[in-house]
């Protein structure tokens, strides 16, 4: 393998990475988009809808090159100009990289939100005990972090066409 090729692995990793921050990104898109709708936009308008979907349009077309356009992201940075023309020699394929940063993206997912998840659903509870509260309390944050978690097991659990959907231009068993 040569360093262009390096280069590109590492960059699709990068990619998956940023798909995991728009993934990550989603839920709380609609809590404005809410807000608007119910009349509560607090003078911000379709402003507060409008700026936070440029800016995910933003993130698609990063995670859009860097997963499937590498080679031009290679070209565009020029990150091999430094390098010799000789091939490097690892004795992994790039479709164990993807698998590994697969998993450890799916797993700092779990990490990050089974504790948040089990934190919000014992703070409404304790706030359903409250016989007088003024005001019911809010599943948000607890549905939030259960769509994460979905999330996380959804690219377990699909990790096989997603690494066909990232490695679609390089074949399976290319060498590292």
């Amino acid at each position: 393998m040569y360093p262009r090729d390096l280069f590109k692995i590492i960059i699709k990793v990068f990619g998956l990475f940023i798909i995991k921050d728009i993934f990550m990104t989603i839920p709380y898109l609609f809590t404005p988009l809410l807000a608007y709708m119910q009349g509560e936009n607090y003078g911000t308008g379709m402003l507060g809808i409008i700026l936070p979907l440029v800016t995910l349009g933003f993130y698609f077309f990063v995670a859009y090159m860097f997963i499937f356009r590498t080679a031009s992201m290679v070209d565009f940075l020029k990150l091999e100009q430094d390098f010799l023309d000789e091939p490097i020699s690892f004795h992994i394929s790039s479709r164990n990289v993807v698998v590994i940063s697969l998993i450890l993206l799916s797993g700092y997912i779990l990490v990050e939100e089974i504790p948040d998840f089990c934190n919000s659903a014992f703070n409404y509870y304790q706030q359903m005990q409250v016989k007088y509260a003024a005001v019911k309390p809010s599943i948000a944050r607890m549905v939030i972090s259960g769509v994460k978690i979905f999330l996380a097991f959804l690219i377990i659990g699909e990790r096989s066409r997603i690494i066909e959907l990232v490695l679609k231009d390089n074949t399976a068993r290319e060498e590292i």
